[in-house]
């Protein structure tokens, strides 16, 4: 439970309304992580009737505050974005809650919002920002690098990947409402093929004017055929060198292959 005087004022109101089920009632992490899940299926073309359910039997009268909870962060995100161009109420919050929580599922501190906007600076051209481009976070966090980037050069396609279910999650949420084009996978960036957990497309409806998240299985997935690929050039590399194939000379390859680029451009890829 966050107190009012450790959140900032814009978030006030939708601390009020979490409070009402993360309070005293319900562990805190798990009504973050179903809120999560909640707001998800709100931006999904098809709904998701399934989880609706599951979230009425557990929550009964009190099912309505997960739907108080996502109208007051909209309100948050809408008040913040006459302020300034890119912002991560949901990222802040999870970072306040997670401060002073003793659950193993919260712990994730993110890139400070400055920091990230020097990066973009770094990687971004003020007088040619690139077009048409694949933009890549491989550990995003709640997508805060991948909104600053995108405030700079909107017209690009945005790949995002973390290990951590909640910050995948939270990548799509912000991703959806901030206009960004692209994909969030959850998994390990060091091995897609052998851990990915789920993925959502973003904003694929954007054309029409209809924000949108959508889930996808691996094959939907940009990141897990380019891994795919990747992966299977070292192969054929080492075959050719006659080096013998295992699975930890694969991640070093990567791992290599990741901090070359990472030296280049920094933790954002154009890729």
């Amino acid at each position: 439970m966050a107190k009012t005087v450790d959140v900032p004022h814009e978030l006030r109101e939708f601390n009020e309304a979490f409070n009402k089920l993360g309070g005293y009632r319900w562990d805190v992490a798990e009504v973050f992580h179903d809120l999560l899940d909640f707001m998800i299926a709100c931006w999904s073309p098809h709904g998701d009737k399934e989880l609706a359910e599951r979230l009425k039997r557990k929550y009964k009268d009190d099912y309505h505050y997960l739907s108080a909870m996502m109208a007051a962060l909209l309100r948050c995100y809408n008040e913040s974005f006459k302020k300034r161009n890119w912002y991560d109420g949901l990222g802040t919050y999870y970072e306040i809650i997670a401060s002073r929580s003793k659950s193993s599922a919260l712990g994730q501190f993110f890139t400070p919002e400055g920091i990230c906007d020097l990066l973009t600076e770094l990687n971004a051209d003020y007088v040619n920002p690139p077009v048409n481009k694949t933009i890549n976070d491989p550990a995003c966090g709640s997508g805060r690098l991948l909104l600053s980037f995108h405030v700079r050069a909107p017209q690009n396609t945005h790949f995002a990947c973390d290990i951590d279910p909640i910050c995948a999650k939270m990548t799509a949420f912000n991703m959806c409402i901030h206009g960004v084009r692209g994909q969030i996978t959850c998994g390990n960036a060091l091995d897609l093929t052998s851990d990915w957990k789920f993925g959502f497309e973003i904003n694929r409806l954007l054309k029409f004017g209809i924000p949108s998240i959508e889930r996808i299985n691996a094959n939907q997935c940009a990141q897990y055929h380019s891994f795919e690929l990747m992966v299977n050039k070292f192969k054929e590399d080492m075959k050719a060198k006659n080096e013998v194939i295992t699975e930890e000379k694969i991640q070093q390859k990567i791992a290599e292959k990741i901090a070359k680029q990472s030296a280049i451009t920094g933790q954002l890829s154009l890729f």
